[in-house]
């Protein structure tokens, strides 16, 4: 019960990012709002770091030092995309394509593991029937910032699949310090060399900054790695899913983003695509 609860606050936390983001985008280009928000996310993790392992020696491993690069490198194309999308739509729709890394995920697994599931597939055709009515309009054409939200989800799908690799080598929370440390320095050199960014947009970006930095990059983290702990994974994932839902109903209350029929129409179809593909229906059937 406590895991299910760390998982749906941390999906609330996430929810309300989009939020801030979309709020951030408004002062700030992609790349200079990323590269800011990895840096205070790292700050934040390094301390909780120190924190934990006080009194103690750290020693930075081959596993932690890969698995910080190679997450990284990721996690700094994937937010920057995100940020691109983000900023030309709206903070539901946003989250609902980048929910799709749950039906990512397992198609990556079948390329490298032969995993075939049947209601994969049924999940794949669900969930490009919902693609087609939020992201394609009546002209049949799609948006640059479908496209970067599209290529954040694959992206996440695969940070997924890394962290799986590593997460049993290194500890989580080192690794997400790592991790962001990257990213941030990553981005604040393409900043510096792509970015458009003054200090007065940075001073109005701030409370959008910190939520997404400390609060979404640190914070929900931790409650993340708390839920699955001891948790079943099908059911904790959907418990992550939920971002999307809290993303559109933020979006709606704060940032007044009400979606057309047609929109909402499409995240109802993904969403209940997302559930078919987590849940397990032979255990469902069993404990009936």
């Amino acid at each position: 019960m406590r895991q299910n609860i760390y998982a749906v606050l941390a999906a609330m936390i996430w929810g309300m990012a989009f939020v801030a983001q979309s709020v951030g985008s408004q002062s700030l280009d992609a790349l200079s709002f990323t590269a800011i928000r990895f840096a205070i996310a790292a700050f934040f993790l390094f301390l909780l770091c120190r924190y934990r392992n006080r009194g103690k020696n750290f020693k930075i491993t081959n596993d932690l030092f890969n698995a910080s690069l190679i997450n990284g490198l990721i996690s700094s194309v994937s937010m920057v995309c995100q940020q691109i999308g983000i900023a030309n739509t709206s903070s539901g729709k946003a989250a609902f394509i980048t929910a799709l890394y749950i039906l990512i995920v397992p198609i990556i697994e079948f390329f490298l593991y032969k995993r075939f599931k049947l209601k994969l597939c049924f999940s794949l055709i669900l969930a490009s029937i919902g693609l087609y009515f939020l992201c394609v309009s009546s002209a049949i054409i799609i948006g640059f910032s479908d496209i970067s939200l599209f290529i954040c989800s694959f992206l996440c799908a695969v940070q997924i699949m890394c962290i799986d690799y590593y997460v049993n080598k290194v500890d989580g929370i080192e690794m997400a310090c790592g991790q962001m440390i990257i990213s941030s320095v990553i981005c604040l050199f393409g900043m510096l060399f792509f970015g458009n960014v003054e200090f007065r947009n940075v001073i109005d970006a701030i409370p959008a900054l910190l939520y997404s930095g400390a609060i979404s990059g640190g914070i929900a983290y931790i409650l993340q790695i708390k839920a699955q702990t001891g948790s079943d994974p099908s059911m904790i994932s959907l418990l992550f899913s939920l971002e999307s839902v809290f993303a559109s109903l933020f979006g709606a209350i704060f940032l007044k983003q009400i979606m057309t029929a047609r929109e909402f129409t499409g995240c109802i179809i993904i969403m209940i695509a997302i559930i078919i593909s987590i849940i397990d229906f032979k255990k469902v059937k069993k404990n009936d």
